[in-house]
């Protein structure tokens, strides 16, 4: 494997990621993967994609694309084209192959945000509350290409647990109570009732996914982490004494997006303090309903 491309409509880019519905003649096979989770994923894993029909784009249209794509994969490169044509030493021999998930591509650009812990360390910021962050892309007083264009993004991260059905209910009715507005997130979550494996939340349009990602490194025996893990995991903030790494981790793309307003929606489902006294043995809550339906694991 060499290079990923991926080839986007600039036509239709913006409207296909809004696009909710299923992937005709295909949705039994991905899940009900909708056109809108299918485009995102394609280009979060490229290295290279190709943003085609720029010739049916005016300047700010196409201004509006490109800088979407950067926002969903910034590490890609976006080659301009028309009717596909495209010089060959853009998407061949490149090398730029490299395998990850679409997750960690999009949680690459915010590596500069502060810890799990909560604490944020950037000068002159005094507020140290859990679920704390800022938007640190670009120099200060400057906006990029992307925030000229109305887009934003930020990642929300918490160290308490979600619970289970307050999550179920807003992912059931994600676009009503954060609006259209919200293009895309993604990232790890932790639920209270299943401690054990950390949640793959992925989010495009409408629709809402979550599935069984990895377990948790608290969960895994120390002498088969990877060398150099236990370093990164106490020098970066990302370890807990009680909980270990278990956190909330989702990045938020959108265009004009209410980021307060997406933020109160995520922090809603956290557990309120007189649900966390409720914790059992094991790091579980048990006692909470948990309407999601039960994991299925690739040893499964």
């Amino acid at each position: 494997m060499d290079t990923i491309v991926t080839v986007c409509d600039g036509s239709s880019l913006l409207r296909e990621l809004r696009n909710p519905a299923d992937v005709k003649g295909q949705a039994e096979a991905l899940g009900r993967m909708t056109v809108a989770q299918l485009m995102a994923q394609q280009i979060e894993f490229a290295d290279v994609i190709v943003l085609n029909k720029i010739d049916l784009l005016d300047a700010p249209s196409l201004a509006l694309a490109h800088a979407l794509l950067k926002e969903l994969n910034p590490a890609a490169e976006v080659c301009p084209s028309k009717r596909s044509v495209v010089d060959l030493n853009k998407i061949l021999n490149t090398g730029k192959y490299e395998r990850r998930s679409s997750t960690a591509s999009l949680l690459s650009r915010h590596q500069d945000l502060p810890p799990a812990s909560g604490v944020c360390t950037r000068p002159g910021c005094d507020n140290h509350e859990h679920g704390h962050e800022h938007e640190h892309g670009g120099i200060a007083g400057h906006k990029s290409e992307a925030e000229r264009m109305g887009i934003t993004s930020f990642v929300f991260r918490h160290r308490r647990p979600f619970h289970p059905q307050r999550l179920f209910l807003l992912a059931q009715s994600f676009e009503s109570r954060v609006g259209k507005s919200v293009l895309r997130s993604k990232g790890f979550v932790w639920i209270a009732t299943r401690p054990d494996l950390m949640g793959q939340w992925s989010q495009a349009a409408s629709n809402v996914e979550v599935r069984a990602g990895e377990p948790w490194w608290a969960m895994v025996d120390k002498k088969e982490w990877p060398q150099g893990m236990e370093q990164e995991v106490f020098s970066t903030g990302l370890w807990d004494d009680k909980y270990g790494d278990r956190q909330q981790e989702i990045v938020i793309i959108g265009i004009d997006m209410d980021d307060e307003l997406v933020r109160s929606q995520f922090a809603e489902c956290i557990l309120t303090d007189a649900e966390m006294a409720e914790e059992c043995p094991g790091v579980v809550w048990p006692t909470l309903k948990d309407p999601w339906p039960t994991w299925e694991t690739e040893e499964e």
